[in-house]
């Protein structure tokens, strides 16, 4: 029910791309999806973006990788400061644990310098 939910919004916003079935992703990266807006920065790529989540951090807000990723996107302090800097955010590393900026600054860093950044990208595309 929830995915109809989602997929009503984003028709309603005009976001386009084709419904979003998150059905098989766990309830933590479906939870990480809708606190984190990822429907409103990714659009037609929402499902693209659920699957590197997945793939990254299991849609754990504060999942933390051994080389010191952090967060459902897994920046690293280099990449977060980089890429607020482009957006004109805040670059409290902390701030990469925050579903929305975190997501706000995902995509960004997809659509400007590619969806390489992600270890996840190769698999999950």
């Amino acid at each position: 029910m929830k995915w109809v939910c989602i997929w009503l919004l984003v028709d309603i916003l005009g976001l386009g791309g084709e419904p979003i079935e998150h059905q098989d992703v766990r309830p933590a990266v479906q939870h990480a999806i809708e606190v984190g807006n990822v429907a409103h920065y990714f659009g037609p790529d929402t499902d693209l973006a659920a699957r590197i989540i997945e793939c990254e951090s299991e849609g754990k807000f504060t999942a933390r990788s051994v080389t010191g990723a952090t967060g459902i996107w897994q920046f690293t302090q280099g990449t977060w400061r980089w890429v607020a800097g482009k957006i004109d955010g805040p670059d409290d590393i902390e701030r990469r644990k925050d579903p929305v900026a975190s997501t706000k600054a995902a995509a960004w860093l997809a659509y400007e310098a590619g969806w390489h950044h992600w270890h996840c990208y190769p698999h999950v595309r």
